[in-house]
């Protein structure tokens, strides 16, 4: 922990370390995959 990935450190905000960068698309790419998916068009 280098203090920028600290969900406590000033300014990080209330986003958990896991949903920063590349672990937000891996998590956030398939869900909205999953939710396109199932629109009625």
């Amino acid at each position: 922990m280098d203090g920028t990935t600290d969900p406590y450190a000033p300014g990080a905000g209330a986003r958990p370390p896991a949903l920063v960068g590349r672990d937000a698309i891996a998590f956030t790419v398939p869900w909205m995959a999953a939710f396109i998916d199932r629109q009625p068009v």
